[in-house]
């Protein structure tokens, strides 16, 4: 399926078709969307998903957004090195470990507001 993955990573189907999804982030009062992203949609279980691979460096993005308005703030070394162990943890546990992204980066998967 070229960029898409082989099966459904909600139930294991294989009947998957491609489709794109709106994804956004919200801190504060910035707003990010980003349209058009590659999805797969499953014609069994009806759930959409994204591979980590095209996810991972959005959200990424994202957060540099974020943080450099002011809205969010960088995580710590220490707070991305808990996240990728966890992501990595839980990839593996679901036998899913191929959707993950290649080679880390220098943020986390998801923002964390400071108070």
């Amino acid at each position: 399926m070229g960029e898409y993955e082989d099966y459904c990573t909600f139930c294991m189907a294989t009947a998957l078709e491609p489709t794109t999804i709106t994804m956004e982030r919200e801190v504060k009062s910035v707003k990010i969307t980003v349209e058009g992203v590659p999805a797969t949609h499953c014609r069994s279980c009806g759930e959409t998903g994204v591979s980590g691979k095209i996810a991972f460096p959005i959200d990424e993005a994202m957060v540099s957004i974020l943080t450099a308005t002011g809205a969010t703030v960088s995580p710590t070394p220490d707070e991305i090195a808990t996240l990728r162990a966890d992501n990595l943890a839980l990839a593996q546990a679901l036998k899913q470990k191929h959707l993950l992204a290649d080679e880390p980066t220098e943020e986390p998967s998801s923002a964390t507001t400071r108070a």
